[in-house]
């Protein structure tokens, strides 16, 4: 019986995946006491009792990374948030209107563009990737941010980086895809940035190397 059980838990997560996969990116997995599986709104947080998907409660803050990748010619911040809304809209997120790209700025911190709350961040396959922004920004991770708008795996991603310019507690690392004096923040193709691994489960998501400016990276985004 517990085969059976755990077959269609197998079954029922491999349907789901096939959904977001698809373009039904409303449906999301929670797991029961019992080992089935339901689909959930994305917009409904998991019973943690197993009794399924609660009605109501704390929405958490989505997190992504992007399908597509990106040279530091972002456009600014504005431009980078509307690839994140771009996709977000495309794969049917909540909240599409407002996700913003985890960037910082000359001036701006990753964290300031963000809400201070204390809501969970969880990927769109509702994974926690983290207990709170803040906790994020420390780098005190759950699991790695390498799921995509789809909810399709990034693990082992030809392209590994994600462009932050953002050290540990979510602060401005110096230097963005900019030249001073001459270029506006995140629209050259020149410099060289700070960037985070998509696999790392540590500070290191956001802060790991270096990169090019001219090189095509991911972004991480995420719902307010």
């Amino acid at each position: 019986m517990q085969q059976q059980r755990n077959a269609s838990a197998r079954i029922a997560n491999g349907f789901a995946r096939t959904l977001v996969a698809t373009g039904v990116a409303v449906v999301a997995l929670a797991a029961r006491a019992d080992d089935t599986v339901l689909a959930c709104p994305l917009n409904k947080l998991a019973d943690p009792t197993g009794g399924g998907c609660a009605a109501a409660g704390v929405v958490p803050h989505w997190m992504f990374a992007t399908s597509q990748v990106f040279t530091g010619n972002l456009g600014g911040l504005a431009g980078a948030d509307t690839k994140c809304n771009q996709l977000a809209a495309a794969a049917g997120l909540p909240g599409s209107n407002g996700y913003r790209a985890w960037l910082s700025a000359t001036a701006v911190d990753a964290r300031g563009r963000f809400p201070s709350d204390t809501r969970p961040v969880l990927t769109v396959a509702r994974d926690r990737i983290a207990n709170s922004l803040d906790a994020l920004a420390a780098g005190n991770l759950l699991r790695a941010p390498n799921v995509d708008e789809r909810g399709v795996s990034l693990a082992n991603d030809a392209q590994p980086y994600a462009w932050t310019a953002t050290l540990v507690g979510g602060t401005y690392s110096g230097q963005n895809c900019a030249t001073a004096g001459v270029t506006a923040d995140w629209t050259d193709t020149s410099p060289r940035a700070m960037a985070g691994l998509l696999d790392a489960v540590g500070i290191g998501f956001t802060a790991t190397s270096v990169q090019p400016c001219g090189s095509s990276l991911h972004l991480y985004c995420i719902s307010p």
